[in-house]
């Protein structure tokens, strides 16, 4: 129903990024467009974000995409989230800078296959070599992408790997290691 009510549908890649230019939007589009057709017909770029589309949907159609590979949402509410991650069939995060990089945290947590770029916190953060890319490179978003969309096995990998990642950065941990910083 949720996804009914969004427009999304379950084999989806999700992009949950904002009105800024280190979200690197425009580069995930165009690594997009670099994928087969094949794979692009079965897995739709969703991208959630708040502002105008328009510039979004213009590099689409400039990159040769079709109207109906780009799900573009405005807002969706904070409770819902948990549900759209766990439905995507690919998070992608290619941000060029993060402080920490909580969407990709949160999208492992619910079991989302998830990539994101080698930048900043985000390898930390991942936890694994197998799952970054270049941001400054379409073309290795797009290779990163393919690879999992066309190994199952890799993409079942990060699904189980993401929630035991994530774990590592819940709040009780933090204030653990925390603690024993300053006990040292």
């Amino acid at each position: 129903a949720l996804l009914h009510r969004l427009g999304l549908r379950p084999d989806s890649i999700l992009f949950l990024g904002g009105v800024d230019l280190r979200k690197n939007e425009p580069g995930l589009i165009r690594a997009y467009a670099r994928l087969p057709s094949a794979l692009r017909a079965s897995h739709p770029l969703a991208i959630i974000r708040r502002g105008d589309h328009d510039k979004l949907r213009a590099l689409a159609a400039a990159e040769g995409l079709s109207p109906d590979s780009l799900i573009l949402v405005d807002h969706v509410p904070e409770p819902d989230l948990p549900g759209l991650y766990a439905a995507c069939a690919l998070f992608v995060f290619p941000s060029f800078h993060e402080g920490f990089g909580l969407p990709a945290a949160e999208a492992m947590a619910c079991g989302a296959p998830t990539i994101a770029s080698n930048a900043t916190s985000l390898p930390e953060v991942i936890g694994r070599a197998d799952a970054l890319f270049d941001p400054t490179s379409p073309d290795s978003i797009a290779a990163r992408m393919r690879e999992v969309l066309e190994t199952p096995a890799l993409r079942a990998s990060l699904a189980t790997h993401g929630p035991q990642q994530a774990a590592r950065f819940s709040w009780p941990a933090v204030a653990a290691r925390a603690w024993a910083a300053l006990e040292h």
